[in-house]
């Protein structure tokens, strides 16, 4: 066959055959090995990538038509980045033509390429662009991609290092430090990383449904007592910390279970579309096994909190030790996603009754058929987040009022959360020793303390604050301890 060449540096891949039907994103190969194992480092070597070209062919080698790839799914399909508006092709002659920079699992492929080819022993890759006013050079260094800039005609040796991008977490960075965070551009997930757990970092559910790390929701379907818990993330995790989930003896056809909702807005455009999941895993039972799955839950309406649409499902298995799943759900189980929805990752305790332990880090949900590495948000990014669902309101700070001896009221205003939240007081008693509150000119001691006739906004807040003795009327109080006077819940 005749094979379309670029002056791209690369050569394409035409191994086998290809089939794709009419408005289908799927092309299958027969014979087309498009992933391989590197036998040095066993680093998976992809032939093609995002942003690649495929080209249907006939047997004069002249092309039918063409689409770009959006992903590698296996040896032997592929993913386009929009249906194939061609006529259906069977086992027909084709090329992959190489657009993109290869991902840092194929460098040592395109390496092995470019030699083949008869490039230099020590070969560099790279393209460069000059306008007549500008040059630019991105090059591919150790699997970091970086651009270097200069006037025209510039001598490579003599171009200005420019942006560098990190390959972790896609984050942009110049050569004086500053940085470019895109935050949430990829990981839907909010404290994907377990690290922030306003609530506490210790929990135990006899049954039901429990918030436990912000935003994550542990379901039991036993009656045995399940321990949710804070933990360094185990070796081979990603980040720092790791949700742990631990019961003794739960029986057979029991389950430990972990979920976050979304609101509409944050997963519209998720809806009918390739959707990934990934996380890292470990986890195991003293008898019998653990059969596990993800499924992702949709809203029958939007925002009507019903959570209730199943609309995918994938099982996994399990790994000897810590991995990381990568589960991606196709087209047909994300309609429904615009109505707002969840993630639900589950561990069923099967053959015998046991002791189920499973730790769970990094989980991000991101658009497209591939799972990129866990993207981290900066702390206070992640902290503004969770905070849109639960927050606190400290003692220091709200307006307070005496407005009859035993009762003060205090109003209270705060960035806004999704929705109208309730209120749970935490301060029930302030002691005068310890200089909690003053009223007037003395400081007050009092226990049995209740929030009545309470009324929240999405950004404000007041309430009487009863079980008081001996108050002046119309005085001023104030709160002077770092406590929490409670809890803002808008939790979805």
């Amino acid at each position: 066959m005749t094979i379309i060449t670029t002056g791209r540096g690369l050569p394409n891949w035409s191994q086998g055959t290809a089939s794709v039907a009419n408005g289908s994103e799927a092309v299958s190969f027969s014979g087309a090995n498009l992933v391989s194992t590197d036998p040095t480092s066993g680093a998976l070597l992809y032939v093609a990538g995002t942003g690649d070209m495929f080209v249907a062919v006939n047997g004069a080698g002249a092309p039918i038509g063409s689409a770009m790839i959006w992903a590698v799914t296996d040896a032997n399909d592929i993913v386009l980045a929009e249906p194939w508006p061609y006529a259906s092709q069977v086992n027909t002659a084709y090329a992959i033509i190489r657009m993109s920079f290869p991902q840092s699992g194929t460098v040592a492929k395109a390496i092995q390429d470019m030699l083949a080819m008869g490039s230099d022993s020590n070969p560099e890759i790279s393209t460069t662009w000059d306008d007549g006013t500008a040059r630019l050079k991105a090059k591919l260094l150790a699997g970091v991609p970086t651009l270097s800039v200069g006037a025209t005609g510039t001598a490579d040796s003599a171009l200005l290092p420019g942006i560098q991008f990190s390959p972790m977490d896609g984050h942009a960075s110049f050569p004086n430090g500053m940085a470019i965070y895109a935050p949430g551009e990829r990981n839907r997930v909010i404290n994907g990383g377990f690290d922030i757990w306003q609530g506490g970092a210790t929990f135990s559910i006899a049954s039901g449904d429990l918030y436990t790390a912000d935003q994550w929701v542990a379901r039991s379907g036993t009656s045995v007592p399940v321990t949710v818990s804070k933990v360094v993330a185990p070796p081979g995790f990603s980040g720092q910390n790791a949700i742990n989930l631990q019961a003794t003896g739960i029986p057979s056809g029991t389950y430990l279970s972990l979920y976050q909702k979304f609101e509409s807005q944050m997963i519209s455009d998720l809806d009918s579309n390739y959707v990934s999941v990934s996380f890292d895993v470990n986890g195991a039972s003293s008898a019998g096994a653990l059969s596990a799955y993800v499924a992702l839950i949709a809203n029958t309406g939007p925002d009507n909190g019903t959570w209730s649409n199943v609309i995918g499902t994938q099982i996994f298995t399990l790994p000897v030790g810590s991995m990381r799943v990568k589960l991606l759900f196709p087209p047909s189980q994300t309609a429904g996603l615009k109505n707002g929805g969840m993630i639900y990752i589950s561990f069923t305790q099967t053959l015998a009754a046991g002791n189920p332990n499973v730790t769970i880090g990094a989980v991000q949900l991101e658009k497209g058929a591939v799972a990129n590495p866990f993207s981290v948000r900066p702390s206070a990014q992640e902290w503004l987040l969770c905070q849109r669902y639960y927050r606190p309101i400290p003692l220091q700070g709200p307006s307070m009022l005496v407005e009859s001896s035993n009762a003060i009221l205090v109003s209270a205003s705060f960035p806004s959360l999704w929705e109208a939240p309730s209120f749970i007081l935490a301060k029930t008693s302030v002691a005068a020793a310890a200089f909690d509150l003053i009223a007037g000119s003395n400081w007050v001691s009092a226990s049995g303390l209740t929030a009545m006739s309470g009324a929240a906004g999405t950004n404000s807040l007041s309430f009487a604050w009863y079980g008081f003795s001996g108050l002046t009327i119309g005085q001023q109080a104030v709160g002077n301890t770092p406590s929490v006077l409670g809890w803002l819940s808008a939790r979805l």
